[in-house]
């Protein structure tokens, strides 16, 4: 039998993934206990230039830090962009 480890890099660190959760449709692990605010920003995404949708609702962002995500959340993230 072989082990698997459930390890990965993730930002500045090693940190086990704990759970899974839905990001635009694909099935994504990430940290136990990552907030909205922090996934984004892991992603390389400015906060004020999204639109998310948690389990089915538009979160404002003034929310985003107080969002803990949990195993099996759905999440639709939308990134603005400028042009004409």
């Amino acid at each position: 039998m072989v082990a698997i480890s459930r390890h990965t890099h993730w930002a500045s660190g090693i940190l086990p993934y704990a759970m899974r959760v839905r990001i635009n449709g694909t099935e994504r692990d990430v940290p136990e206990a990552i907030t909205l605010l922090h996934l984004l920003q892991e992603r390389g995404l400015d906060p004020r230039m999204v639109v998310v949708e948690y389990n089915f609702e538009i979160i404002p962002r003034e929310r985003y830090g107080e969002i803990t995500l949990r195993e099996g959340d759905n999440l639709e993230i939308v990134q603005m962009v400028a042009g004409g």
